[in-house]
């Protein structure tokens, strides 16, 4: 799992360095499901899912909110490692307050949000059947936390 915090450190880098957002912030949210994946979500456009440039085992949805905030959704299939084995490793490397919650009804958790140079980091990771899911919200350290971005946070459900 100690690779999970560099591919976190490299990823949330990456969002900070890309270009300008594709819609204003007025674009109404709307309802994407991904049912291979697993979840759906409330996002402005419809993001083109990638594969982590670090770790192809993960695949990624990014939305940019602005120049320089954006939110990531991050999914890892892994049926040998049951997620909430994983969740409770990830707890183990946690620097900040958490808070423990549930998505659809699966076990989920959030870090407070935690400085890492100029910008902000807010993480929630949750917790599917064979996979988990790792959301991650970044801004720069100099603005308030997009609501936009925990609006999109908030939507995320598990899905069949």
């Amino acid at each position: 799992m100690s690779r999970l915090s560099l591919v976190i450190c490299a990823l949330v880098g990456a969002m900070f360095g890309q270009g300008s957002p594709k819609t204003p912030a007025s674009t109404p949210l709307k309802v994407y499901s991904y049912p291979s994946d697993g979840f759906a979500v409330k996002f402005p456009y419809a993001p083109e899912p990638h594969l982590d440039s670090i770790h192809l085992d993960f695949k990624v949805w990014t939305i940019h909110l602005s120049q320089r905030a954006s939110i990531s959704i991050r999914l890892k299939v892994d049926p040998d490692l049951p997620c909430d084995a994983a969740l409770e490793q990830l707890k183990g490397m946690a620097n900040v307050p958490i808070r423990e919650f549930t998505v659809s009804g699966r076990p989920a958790w959030e870090e407070e949000p935690w400085r890492r140079g100029d910008s902000m980091v807010f993480e929630r990771y949750v917790c599917g059947t064979g996979r988990y899911y790792l959301l991650t919200l970044g801004w720069p350290a100099s603005e308030s936390r997009p609501q936009r971005g925990v609006e999109i946070m908030d939507s995320f459900r598990l899905v069949k």
